[in-house]
């Protein structure tokens, strides 16, 4: 089995490809999707590092102050990306998609660094 980690890097890649194109209406709504995966796979990479820890998560906010406790990421950005998150799957208004699409890049960049400390 395949695992959130291992899921991670393959994720953030094709999270990459899709902002690296312009991004139209249909180029917006892939890269909003690929980055509600790559968040998914981002706390339940956590998740896994803390259970081979015989520590434990429940939740995407839970597992991220965790990780923050573990000096594998920093807070702020992240309580910003859970809030992202949170608004895309409840058909939010265009200005906030479009300040979530905006932030993106950001997040991409989160992401990697978060992927790369979890490696380690």
């Amino acid at each position: 089995m395949i695992t959130p980690i291992e899921k991670l890097g393959p994720a953030i890649d094709r999270l990459s490809e899709v902002l690296e194109s312009e991004l139209d209406e249909i180029h917006r709504d892939a890269a909003l999707h690929r980055f509600q995966l790559c968040f998914e796979l981002c706390w339940k990479s956590v998740q896994q590092r803390l259970q081979e820890r015989d520590l434990d998560c429940a939740s995407p906010t839970g597992c991220m102050q965790a990780a923050v406790r573990h000096g594998w990421l920093e807070e702020d950005p992240w309580l910003e990306m859970i809030a992202a998150r949170n608004h895309l799957p409840s058909g939010t208004d265009d200005t906030v998609v479009e300040s979530i699409s905006a932030a993106l890049p950001t997040y991409l960049q989160q992401m990697r660094d978060l992927h790369q400390a979890l490696m380690e």
